[in-house]
């Protein structure tokens, strides 16, 4: 599986992912601080979130934080190939 995978690096993939897994605090830091604006409750949950490589979420904080409000343990998401197979494998941290 990592081969094919491997072939598609570039591609995303739609797959629900835990909540948990998606990092949507990566983009805060102390030289470049993102604030996060607490969402509003009419986010639509059944659109994917988009997830980078590193799990980091480019788009889509809102949802997965109402998700976690909402106690809603997985969300659809398109991912990269690589973050793909290591979801597949248990590689996430």
């Amino acid at each position: 599986i990592r081969d094919v995978l491997e072939s598609y690096a570039d591609w995303y993939f739609l797959y629900e992912i835990p909540v948990d897994e998606a990092d949507w605090q990566a983009l805060h830091t102390s030289t470049s601080p993102v604030h996060v604006v607490e969402p509003s409750g009419k986010e639509d949950l059944t659109k994917p979130i988009i997830v980078g490589s590193d799990g980091e979420v480019i788009d889509g904080r809102h949802r997965v934080l109402l998700a976690r409000k909402r106690g809603i343990e997985v969300l659809p998401a398109y991912i990269p190939a690589d973050r793909l197979y290591a979801l597949l494998m248990g590689e996430t941290q």
